[in-house]
């Protein structure tokens, strides 16, 4: 899963364009996508969970990716994403 360390740093087909009345003047993304946060740590290449990593990105330190810690099934991978759920948070203030 593709990830960004703010809102800020998302290219403009990932913001929904809703969020050109709040600032935003170059988004341009569907208005049915949100974004999320989780968590105020640093953007470093790190556990995120037990069963989850961030990785970044070694050409762009401003996109990472969220993988799983070892190898696993499409479905594990999804479980795991899943029960992060409780530490999202909408985030689409400017």
């Amino acid at each position: 899963m593709s990830v960004a360390p703010s809102l800020s740093d998302l290219p403009d087909h990932r913001i929904p364009k809703r969020l050109n009345a709040y600032g935003i003047p170059r988004a341009r993304g569907p208005n049915s996508m949100r974004i999320w946060r989780m968590g105020d740590g640093p953007f470093l290449n790190s556990p995120i969970v037990a069963d989850l990593n961030l990785r970044l990105d070694p050409r762009d330190p401003l996109h990472g990716l969220v993988e799983p810690a070892t190898i696993v099934k499409l479905d594990q991978y999804r479980r795991a994403i899943e029960q992060t759920r409780e530490l999202w948070v909408i985030d689409e203030v400017v």
